[in-house]
């Protein structure tokens, strides 16, 4: 919560770092009263031109959903732009003027869940073919999930599943923390070219990588260096999925992964011993120095 104009300006470098990074914040501007701004009054934190939307605009490019609360919609605003900040993960603005928050309103009926939305058995089935298609190009499958699946709560199914089967498996620099980076089958940072060899080969030599959550930017991929052609990807996202070149529009992340876990079940074997986590190198003895230190 922060006051009208200099406190929302101020808070503006975190709201955009949090829009950057997926993560849902609500910001509330305690704003002047409504009869206030009706008249175009010159109030002290505006710019003095009788014009109390200048700083709402600016917020509006760094949030999913924005509402200038009122007496008559002041309820379904606030539960609308709850819910699309929700869903999207991305942070969402409500301008509550003084007299409005002093009026009565309706309490609300429950609490504010995302319904997934529905996806049509034959949506299933056409997924699924696709996806058990491009899984039969190849036995050598690998999985690189990033920073996504954490923010859209992909954490527990993946986890599940490495543990499941263990099999050759990556984060990028963003997503690090998604996995247990001691169990078998972690093979360790992918960034593109950065990469160390072994864990760079276990990722672009795959027949089929499984991407979840994954967003290839220049710093995390060593500018853009990535050998991971769409023939060879099946890319899950938070709302859509893309199997070679063909994209599944609205398909929850949560669905896709589920099929493509159980398509994968026969096909997956257990890790060879050559991609046992390495061992952590031991600290070593005496003086303080650079090596140590990161040791």
């Amino acid at each position: 919560m922060t006051t009208f104009g200099v406190g929302e300006l101020s808070a503006l470098n975190g709201i955009a770092g949090s829009y950057a990074e997926y993560v849902p914040v609500l910001h509330i501007v305690g704003a002047p009263c409504l009869t206030a701004q009706q008249r175009g009054d010159v109030m002290h934190h505006t710019l003095g031109d009788g014009d109390f939307r200048h700083f709402a605009h600016m917020s509006a490019h760094l949030c999913v959903a924005s509402a200038r609360l009122t007496a008559d919609n002041a309820c379904a605003e606030i539960d609308r732009v709850l819910t699309l900040m929700m869903r999207e993960r991305r942070p969402g603005y409500l301008m509550l003027p003084g007299d409005v928050a002093a009026l009565p309103a309706v309490a609300p009926e429950n609490v504010i869940t995302s319904a997934p939305p529905q996806v049509s058995d034959a949506l299933c089935e056409a997924f699924r073919d696709c996806a058990r298609q491009k899984l039969a190009q190849g036995t050598n499958i690998a999985l690189l999930a990033d920073f996504l699946a954490l923010r859209f709560g992909l954490q527990d199914a993946l986890q599940q599943w490495v543990q499941e089967t263990p099999f050759p498996h990556a984060t990028l620099l963003m997503g690090k923390g998604l996995f247990d980076e001691t169990a078998p089958g972690f093979v360790g940072t992918y960034s593109g070219a950065a990469s160390e060899p072994r864990v760079r080969a276990c990722i672009e030599e795959a027949d089929v990588v499984i991407c979840v959550g994954v967003k290839f930017t220049d710093t995390i991929t060593a500018g853009f260096s990535q050998q991971l052609p769409e023939q060879r990807t099946i890319e899950i996202q938070p709302h859509a999925t893309r199997i070679g070149d063909r994209w599944f529009s609205e398909f929850p992340a949560a669905t896709a992964l589920a099929i493509v876990r159980q398509l994968c079940k026969p096909r997956l074997q257990a890790v060879p011993d050559r991609l046992a986590p390495p061992e952590s190198p031991q600290p070593a003895s005496g003086a303080l120095c650079q090596t140590s230190f990161w040791r």
